[in-house]
């Protein structure tokens, strides 16, 4: 927890507000969007000892984290957000610090291929070969993703279910798991737009059928989930979908649990550095996908 800011609660969503959105669909061209992003996220420090290793794993780019010295278990992967359109590995190397700093694990965060330049199933296609790597080299891992990242998370989970390479646990932060709506503009939700979701869908579905678990995991056999934590915020506008996947998954008799976050905007994760609720729920997921007791 060393070099953690302690700002206050209004002062962080204000921020989140007024210097994210640009990055998620705002004016800028998507390409600059991409660059946006990864500009905002040279801001707060990672924790002390952090170690960032460009790394390529099933053919895939991307960044494997650790603090200190790596337990010996199952390392974690991350599939980043962003509407399968922007964000990347250099965007999420801080959440991965502060995973791997909870966990005592290594945090793998591929840097998937992107729409519109490589459409469905570009990502899945990546997700499953990293996993599979990954799996092959430890004997395990637990696999979590956030925004479109935790819908890719659930869709590469059913991909693998049954395999050696399936994962041990799911952390589903916010995810979108139902590309067959996008749902209506709310002023309760200061991150996700409505427009910018329709175009990244189609950008990202092409002529798919957005049906497809590949695509929208909540239409697969969710029985073949693993022990899974989802978390959502309360006024977000993909609560409703993230309620419905967990309500279908526990019938199906998945072990798979919902915690709705009251003051926290989509993937207020991200913003563990700046704000202590952030980062308490963030320890949540991370004990979760470690099978470590919540303190």
């Amino acid at each position: 927890m060393t070099g953690r800011r302690r700002l206050p609660y209004a002062v962080v969503r204000r921020i989140v507000q007024v210097l994210q959105r640009p990055g998620l669909g705002g004016p800028l061209p998507i390409r600059a969007q991409r660059k946006y992003l990864e500009l905002l996220a040279t801001g707060p420090p990672a924790p002390a000892g952090t170690r960032t290793e460009r790394i390529t794993i099933g053919g895939v780019p991307g960044l494997r984290v650790s603090v200190g010295t790596p337990a010996s278990g199952e390392p974690l992967v991350h599939l980043h957000g962003g509407a399968y359109t922007v964000g990347s590995p250099k965007v999420y190397r801080n959440l991965a610090a502060n995973l791997a700093e909870i966990t005592g694990r290594r945090v793998y965060v591929p840097g998937y291929r992107l729409a519109p330049e490589h459409p469905y199933p570009a990502a899945l296609d990546d997700a499953v070969a990293v996993c599979r790597q990954v799996a092959e080299r430890y004997g395990g891992y637990a696999l979590s993703g956030d925004s479109a990242g935790g819908g890719l998370a659930a869709a590469t989970a059913l991909r693998l279910a049954g395999s050696d390479a399936a994962p041990a646990r799911l952390g589903l932060i916010a995810p979108w798991v139902d590309l067959t709506v996008v749902p209506p503009a709310s002023k309760a939700d200061i991150v996700v737009r409505p427009a910018w979701g329709q175009a990244s869908a189609a950008a990202y579905c092409g002529t798919h059928d957005r049906f497809e678990p590949g695509i929208s995991p909540i239409f697969g056999d969710l029985s073949a989930l693993p022990p899974t934590l989802v978390h959502v915020g309360r006024d977000e506008v993909l609560r409703e979908q993230c309620e419905r996947f967990v309500r279908q998954a526990s019938r199906a008799g998945a072990d798979i649990r919902l915690t709705v976050l009251p003051r926290l905007w989509h993937v207020a994760h991200l913003q563990a550095d700046l704000l202590p609720e952030a980062y308490d729920v963030l320890v949540d997921l991370g004990r979760f996908l470690a099978g470590q007791p919540s303190p």
